[in-house]
């Protein structure tokens, strides 16, 4: 139980101590050449995305939501923001998070 306690508080403290890191970007627009009609687009990485999609970036570990109020784009794990957990060295894994001993030797065991 103490266990289960100390876990929970580790958990707690990690979540508190991250901050997002978004970006935006504002919306595109492109007037059709036969009509009056106008669509709307979000832009990232050269390509096109509708209004309503949603994405993962994978090589910068980012998930991206395209909205009529432009492009939203937040980092995931490692990359979601700052994350400090006393004791212990934060250090990304791809795109998530692991938490190491000081030494970088092996996971962090959360102090009693």
């Amino acid at each position: 139980m103490k266990v289960l306690i100390v876990c929970l508080v580790f958990v707690v403290v990690l979540i508190s101590l991250s901050s997002a890191s978004c970006q935006y970007r504002r919306l595109k627009f492109m007037q059709h050449k036969w009509s009056s009609k106008i669509t709307f687009y979000c832009k990232y990485r050269r390509r096109k995305y509708g209004i309503g999609s949603h994405f993962t970036d994978l090589q910068r570990c980012k998930k991206c939501e395209c909205t009529m109020k432009g492009l939203e784009c937040c980092g995931i794990g490692y990359y979601a923001g700052i994350q400090v957990v006393p004791g212990c060295a934060v250090v990304p894994d791809r795109c998530h998070t692991a938490i190491l001993n000081l030494q970088k030797t092996g996971l962090c065991k959360p102090p009693v």
